[in-house]
């Protein structure tokens, strides 16, 4: 059905049971109105058998009723897990194959509000939109049985409510779309309060941080207070001028029927029963399409994350002959770090970037490693130019400064991928860890941002980590600075003697090592 993400990203037995439910549970309606019809007639009849078989009848299809709805419960459960586990995949696979187009703020956001707004305001609106919809249809067929024209004013106050609703559509959106757009602000507020809480109290800072922190909530409250008024009032309008359409229309000319001996009692109360089944699921779905527009944005940016990943290239990792960089320059914000860029290595090759800090090294590694893009200039590999993507599958970028996760020393190394163990062993040792291993194993949990292990020996569980990757291009940035001078060395000589072409930025490096590099550029002479 288009329109309904249910069906885009619900797939196999899960979804077709929980159609197929829907339609058998929204039967109910129509057995309630039936059942009531009969206890009537068998009343005015006055039939001791009649009594007793619709007695019967309703055991029998209440029983069934349940089991049904029981059944249904499952299978939407399922669906929703289905659907959910599909869209976080979406988005974290976005996120990890995005460059700096989003803050970590932004997609925390996502992933911790957004995504629990398309479960309960999306895809569970969804499902009570088609349960609801069958069940009026049904209604309205046993209704059309029962008498024509009867229910033809039935339904024509049953519309009524439908056009109101249209009137606050767009005022929904506006509303929730401001509510994303704070609910991100503030997360991200509190994101930088709290890891700099420490900060805060050394300086004196609480009030500061305090009036802040009121403003960004109370801007945050207001804006899901303005939604919900929104949606409130939309629903309470529609409800209150169905029941004037309800009562003062159908449920009149329903009686005038009776009076005329046009419809009997029975037939009467089984209309109005049925017409519970009309008006409910009419105010029930548009309840549930103005809870889904308030997930319209969101959406939209799950599905711009969908159309990115598809473009993400798949393809097998480059053969890297020449590194190109003509009239680069690179911009952060409003200013520029460093323009005019010129260099070209061969496979192999090795360049010493230098320069006082605050000119863009480490920037420039990001670049050269696909992580964002030059701001003027080309940067050409085998004399074409080629996507962050495909970069990003040939270069090893090893930070002065490494994330760590909070596991074990091997997953660290290895980030969760196979590799040979006699591999794992040659950058153990490639990297001076042998003796980090011996003493802790490679299962030793490191701890949160890796607080079990000195810094030193964190930078080497991070060239390591960039040598086992084996790219053919690595780009280290101050990889020596929180090491000793003698495993510097080592580690130095071994990057300096390998066949990979490397691009380094260091200031711990002699005029011994500076002849062993094939270029050398100072940022600050450009």
């Amino acid at each position: 059905m288009k329109g309904l993400y249910l069906f885009k990203y619900g797939k196999g037995k899960w979804l077709f049971l929980t159609i197929v439910l829907s339609i058998l549970t929204s039967f109910g309606g129509i057995f309630t109105a039936y059942i009531t019809g009969r206890f009537i007639d068998s009343a005015t009849m006055g039939s001791v058998d009649v009594l007793f078989q619709t007695i019967l009848i309703t055991i029998i299809g209440l029983s069934v009723l349940f089991i049904l709805g029981i059944a249904f419960i499952y299978a939407k459960n399922n669906l929703i897990y289905q659907c959910n586990t599909a869209i976080k995949a979406i988005t974290f696979d976005a996120s990890l194959n995005s460059s700096d187009e989003h803050s970590i703020k932004e997609q925390l956001s996502l992933f911790t509000n957004d995504l629990k707004q398309i479960e309960t305001k999306g895809f569970l609106s969804e499902v009570a939109m088609i349960q609801n919809a069958l069940m009026f249809v049904f209604a309205l067929s046993y209704g059309i049985f029962l008498s024509p024209l009867t229910m033809l004013m039935f339904v024509i106050a049953s519309c009524v409510p439908i056009i109101i609703s249209q009137l606050f559509a767009k005022k929904i959106e506006s509303s929730s779309a401001a509510w994303s757009a704070n609910n991100s602000l503030y997360t991200g507020k509190l994101s930088d309060y709290m890891k700099g809480k420490d900060t805060i109290v050394n300086y004196n800072a609480q009030d500061p941080a305090k009036k802040d922190f009121s403003k960004i909530t109370t801007q945050l409250e207001n804006s899901l207070k303005r939604m919900n008024n929104t949606v409130n009032l939309s629903n309470q309008t529609v409800g209150s001028v169905a029941n004037l359409a309800i009562f003062g229309l159908a449920f009149s000319f329903g009686i005038y029927q009776v009076i005329q001996t046009n419809l009997s009692i029975g037939h009467f109360m089984a209309i109005v029963q049925v017409t519970n089944y009309l008006i409910n699921p009419l105010m029930a779905i548009v309840s549930a399409v103005n809870d889904k527009k308030t997930t319209t944005v969101i959406f939209k940016k799950i599905e711009a994350l969908e159309a990115k990943n598809t473009n993400v290239s798949g393809s097998a990792p480059l053969e890297v002959h020449s590194i190109k960089v003509s009239n680069g320059s690179l911009n952060v914000g409003e200013k520029k770090l460093f323009g005019q860029l010129n260099f070209e290595l061969q496979k192999g090759d090795k360049l010493l970037i230098t320069g006082p800090s605050g000119y863009g090294k480490s920037t420039l590694l990001k670049a050269l490693g696909g992580f964002m893009p030059f701001a003027e200039g080309q940067y050409l590999i085998n004399n074409q130019i080629y996507t962050s993507e495909s970069i990003r599958n040939v270069v090893a970028l090893i930070k002065q400064d490494p994330f760590i996760f909070d596991d074990t020393i091997l997953f660290n190394i290895t980030m969760g991928n196979p590799y040979q163990q006699i591999d794992l062993e040659i950058v153990i040792e490639q990297s001076q860890l042998a003796e980090l291993i011996a003493e802790k194993g490679l299962n030793y949990e490191v701890g949160e941002n890796g607080k079990n292990l000195s810094g030193g020996q964190l930078q080497r569980i991070e060239i390591a980590r960039g040598l086992l990757a084996k790219r053919e291009i690595i780009l280290a940035d101050e990889i020596s600075s929180a090491l000793d001078n003698e495993t510097s060395h080592k580690i130095n000589q071994m990057l300096l003697k390998s066949n990979v072409t490397l691009i380094e930025v260091s200031h711990k490096v002699s005029e011994e090592q500076n002849e062993q590099y094939q270029q050398i550029i100072n940022l600050s002479q450009l």
